[in-house]
Order: structure tokens, then C-alpha cells, then sequence
């Protein structure tokens, strides 16, 4: 019998604290969080929420759900940093929450709750969710179309929710679905399931979730569109480390899952004794980090949607040989590296402090404002400052072909240093200062 307060309750209720405390004290981050920011923003301002847009351009990147969901909660709230980032808090809530309930189907309750809490203070899982990121919302997705699939066993209808989510998270990071996905489907194929009537129902929501916004794009944009969306975005990130030439090797994924690493080994061994989890779990665990590991790209954030799952494979369930302290010692040392990472970030926050005071500032004028060579901060500066983005048309990356203009600048955001260089066509000149960057009006030089 369960006690009346179960893991299920206390640790959400701790993820609901720590994920949203102070959500949104800091300025919104580059690259990511503020590009997604300022498309779901300009969802509002056109009007269109079919085709997203960045800098008044097509933004063919990403699938729209994530956009559509941040854009609604700025209509409902306001346009802040706070509602940029909550819908991925909700939903690295929902990931802690699915983490515990698919544990509790089959370990006990202290098991279910360190899994729950392993995924909740492990360092990369705390820093995105508390982004306007996209992978922990498609990591919620992920987990439930594999919640719903081992409930499959209990009622064939948890298929439809399969479907339903499965296709929910295509719609929110297109192709980094994939290797849950190709999970499932062997795991369908190793658990030895029929192509029952439900199956097919769950397969045809995932079509009617998933297909027709592809559809729409390609008949609005055709080829456009899937150049940007597949080819750019899909084989170039895997085969040729887009936009960042990677300087990770493929051992690099490692040391990002920290505590589960450690542990593991004790947690497939106990796996291999016990058969107590379905295929399902290891297969999704290992495929994000394999499939990741093989590709050109590395972040840290692509392997979120395998924490819940290696956090079930290492919980201290029945079998398991070592003591309880050194978990509560391994979740111990986490939450230590956890803060230590974000001291570790706090350089890097002032720097956005910066971009963002200017770039508000820079509000009062008119015209495209200039980043120049300093692409890094450019999504920011758009974000801020409400005025059209132009970078030097020879920046090596591929927002650039968003905010490429045709003549200078009105003004620009630059470091001191970029005042005093000597350039052939124009001067600047300081207008505004705050930390490491100037606000400066942008002034040709007469021949």
C-alpha cells in the first residue's frame, strides 16, 4: 500500500519550486532562446502562425508547436522573459512527473522518487528546461509517447496517445524526434506486437497530428522550404557540424550525463539479473546518445530526452548492489555541480545584461541596427530592440542569410575596441555604453 503522500506528489512539487523560482530574473540568452522568443513574438505582430518568421524572414528551422504555445502565453501575459521560458519550465515539470509515474509502474517508491529527482538536478536537464529552449518540451513529448506504450500492455488504447504524442513531438523539434521514435518501433518489433486496430488508429493521430503543417509549408514554399528545413538543417547539422565546427569528440556526450554515468553499469547489471524494465527504456536511453554521439554536431542539450530513461535504468530498485546512501551521495554531488554550473554562467549572463540594456536603449531611434561581425549576440539585439537586424554579409553563419542588408546600418551594438579600428566607409559613434558593449550611430565617411 502506498503512504498517503507518495514520491509522485513531493517531487513534483519540488521541480514546480525549483523550476519556476525566479524564472525570469535573467535576460533572455543567444543563440537559441532568443531567435525562438522572437519568432513566437513575431507570430503576434504578423499575424501568421503558419509560416514562423525571424527578422521579418521565413524561418524555415524548426516545426512551429513550441513557437505557437510561447506566442499564446504572450498574448495571455505579456511579452517577458518569464513567459519565453515557461512553457519549457511546464513541461520539464511534466518531465519529472512522467519520470516518477513510469518508475513507480515498476519499482517501488524510493526508486521512483531519485529517478524523478536524478532527472531534475542533473546540470544539463536544470539549465535548458529554465530556457525558452525546445528540448525539454520535446523531451516531455518523447517520454509520454513511451509512458503510453508500455501502458499499451494494460489497454490497447494508449496507442492513440502514442500516436498523439509521438506526433506532438515532431511538431515541436522535427527531426531530433527521430531516435525515440526508431526506438519505438524496434522495441515494437522486439516485444513482438501485432498490427492490432489500435496500432494503426494511433498510427493515423500521429499522421494527422504530424503531416499537415509539412504539408502547408511545402505547398506555400516548396523547395525553399525543404532545402532550409531538411537540408540545412537535418543532413548538414549531422554530417557536417553546422554553423560551430564541433571540437567535441564522441566520447563527449560522457561527461554530460554526469551522475547517471557512475551508476549505470550497476543499473544494467541489475537490469540483466532482474528483466524488470521493458526494452523500450535502455533502447531510447541508448539510441538519443548513440545517434548523437555519431553526428558532427554536439551540444549538451541533445541528449536531454535520454536522462529520463537512464534515470529509470539506474534507480535503486530491487537487484541493485550497492547502498542507499550512495545515492542520496551521487544526487548529492549533482545539485553541487548543478550550482557549480551556474556560477559558471554568470559572466555570460552580465554580457546579456548588456546587450539587452542597449538594445532597449537603442529603442528610441529608427532604421536597422548593425551587429556587424558579432552574429553571437544578434538574436538578443532583435529581440530588445524591435528594430530590423543587419549583419556583415560575410558572417559565417546561417541566421546571417536572415538579417543580411544591402547598405549600413543606422546605428550599431559593438565592443570598444570596433570604435577605434579604421574602416574605409563609415566612423562610429558612441552614443550609449553598458559593460563590454557601446550603442554607436553609424556615419559614412564622405570621398
Amino acid at each position: 500500500m502506498r503512504p498517503p503522500i507518495s514520491s509522485l506528489l513531493i517531487v513534483t512539487i519540488l521541480a514546480a519550486g525549483a523550476l519556476l523560482f525566479q524564472l525570469g530574473r535573467n535576460r533572455l540568452d543567444s543563440w537559441d532562446e532568443a531567435i525562438y522568443a522572437q519568432s513566437a513574438k513575431e507570430m503576434i505582430q504578423t499575424g501568421d502562425w503558419v509560416t514562423p518568421h525571424w527578422n521579418q524572414r521565413n524561418f524555415f528551422q524548426k516545426p512551429p508547436l513550441a513557437l505557437w504555445l510561447t506566442a499564446l502565453l504572450f498574448k495571455a501575459f505579456g511579452i517577458s522573459e518569464t513567459t519565453a521560458r515557461l512553457g519549457s519550465a511546464i513541461a520539464g515539470i511534466g518531465v519529472v512527473w512522467l519520470t516518477v509515474l513510469l518508475a513507480q509502474r515498476l519499482f517501488d517508491e524510493f526508486a521512483a522518487a531519485f529517478a524523478g529527482l536524478a532527472v531534475l538536478v542533473a546540470a544539463p536537464f536544470f539549465e535548458f528546461v529554465r530556457s525558452g529552449m525546445m528540448d525539454v518540451m520535446l523531451t516531455f513529448f518523447l517520454l509520454l509517447a513511451v509512458y503510453a506504450y508500455v501502458r499499451t500492455k494494460d489497454d490497447e488504447r494508449w496507442w492513440l496517445l502514442v500516436g498523439c504524442s509521438s506526433g506532438l513531438a515532431v511538431m515541436t523539434k522535427g527531426a531530433a524526434a527521430a531516435p525515440v521514435l526508431v526506438a519505438l518501433a524496434i522495441a515494437f518489433v522486439i516485444d513482438r506486437q501485432r498490427w492490432r486496430r489500435e496500432v494503426w488508429l494511433g498510427l493515423a493521430v500521429f499522421c494527422l497530428v504530424a503531416l499537415p503543417w509539412h504539408a502547408a509549408m511545402i505547398h506555400l514554399h516548396g523547395r525553399a522550404f525543404l532545402d532550409d528545413y531538411l537540408g540545412r538543417h537535418v543532413l548538414a547539422r549531422a554530417t557536417g557540424g553546422l554553423d560551430n565546427p564541433d571540437s567535441h569528440g564522441m566520447a563527449y556526450y560522457l561527461g554530460v550525463v554526469g551522475i547517471f554515468l557512475p551508476l549505470l553499469p550497476f543499473g544494467i547489471a541489475r537490469l540483466w539479473r532482474e528483466r524488470d524494465v521493458p526494452w523500450i527504456i535502455p533502447l531510447a536511453a541508448f539510441s538519443v546518445i548513440l545517434i548523437y554521439a555519431l553526428s558532427s554536431t554536439r551540444h549538451a542539450w541533445y541528449v536531454i530526452p535520454a536522462l529520463p530513461f537512464l534515470a529509470v535504468l539506474i534507480a535503486p530498485a530491487r537487484g541493485i548492489t550497492l547502498r542507499r546512501w550512495v545515492y542520496f551521495l551521487m544526487i548529492s554531488l549533482s545539485i553541487v555541480v548543478t550550482l557549480l554550473n551556474y556560477q559558471r554562467t554568470r559572466l555570460a549572463r552580465s554580457v546579456h545584461q548588456a546587450v539587452a540594456e542597449l538594445s532597449i536603449a537603442a529603442r528610441r531611434d529608427s532604421g536597422s541596427l548593425g551587429v556587424f561581425g558579432h552574429v553571437d549576440i544578434a538574436s538578443e539585439v532583435l529581440f530588445y530592440s524591435d528594430r530590423p537586424l543587419c549583419v556583415d554579409a560575410g558572417t559565417p553563419h546561417t541566421m546571417a542569410l536572415l538579417a543580411t542588408c544591402g547598405g549600413l546600418p543606422q546605428h550599431a551594438i559593438v565592443p570598444p575596441e570596433d570604435i577605434a579600428a579604421t574602416h574605409p566607409d563609415y566612423r562610429l559613434v558612441p552614443l550609449a555604453e553598458s559593460g563590454p558593449l557601446v550603442y554607436c550611430r553609424v556615419e559614412t565617411i564622405s570621398r
